[in-house]
């Protein structure tokens, strides 16, 4: 019997608005609600708008790919409306790699020639789902893990991950599997022989899901 299975997720997170020192400051910040794996290559950052944009200039995208603190420059985005990231060379499944992501809103103000940045947004990663094979004497059982998206888990998050399963990439349907509170799941069905199957893993707020 032959067996393939696909590493396909997505994993989003939708966050309540954090508390700051001063209302100007919160009124200034951003809050990364999405982080999404697009395929194998590429990563999706949404997030809200500021309540004030006033002397709005730019987004500006700060990426770690080392897991080492050393953050750099990703991406400048110029329009306020425009609140998503897509980082098409990200390559979240080379081992060496391991992005986490914030945003900062930088403000200009003309007349004074004054430059203001807020204050940076919570720092994610996205969920990078691992599936082995784990099945014996013919019988196929996928033994999926991934990761958190931030240790702990904000408070707005329901700290459920959903599971979804696709058989016939990439045109099957996806499927509900389970819910789970935990990094780990075990399906016991891959029966499939020559199939493609896929997973997908989601992880939702209390204000509601959001899906690539």
């Amino acid at each position: 019997m032959f067996r393939r299975i696909l590493v396909y997720f997505v994993a989003c997170l939708l966050i309540g608005f954090a508390n700051a020192n001063a209302q100007t400051a919160a009124d200034s910040m951003v809050v990364i609600r999405c982080i999404s794996v697009i395929g194998n290559d590429s990563i999706n950052i949404s997030w809200t708008m500021p309540n004030d944009t006033t002397n709005f200039n730019a987004y500006m995208v700060y990426a770690d790919s080392s897991s080492f603190n050393n953050y750099y420059l990703r991406g400048v985005i110029n329009t306020s409306t425009q609140t998503t990231f897509y980082d098409a060379s990200a390559h979240p499944y080379n081992p060496f790699n391991t992005y986490h992501y914030y945003v900062i809103v930088r403000f200009v103000d003309p007349a004074n020639n004054d430059t203001t940045y807020s204050i940076p947004s919570d720092t994610l990663q996205p969920i990078i789902v691992t599936v082995t094979d784990i099945g014996t004497n013919g019988v196929g059982i996928a033994s999926i893990t991934w990761n958190q998206i931030q240790t702990p888990l904000l408070s707005s998050s329901t700290g459920w991950y959903i599971i979804y399963k696709q058989v016939g990439y990439p045109n099957g349907t996806w499927v509900f599997l389970d819910s789970t509170k935990n990094l780990l799941y075990q399906d016991g069905s891959v029966t499939f022989c020559d199939t493609v199957v896929g997973y997908k893993v989601e992880i939702s707020g209390t204000a509601g899901n959001c899906e690539s």
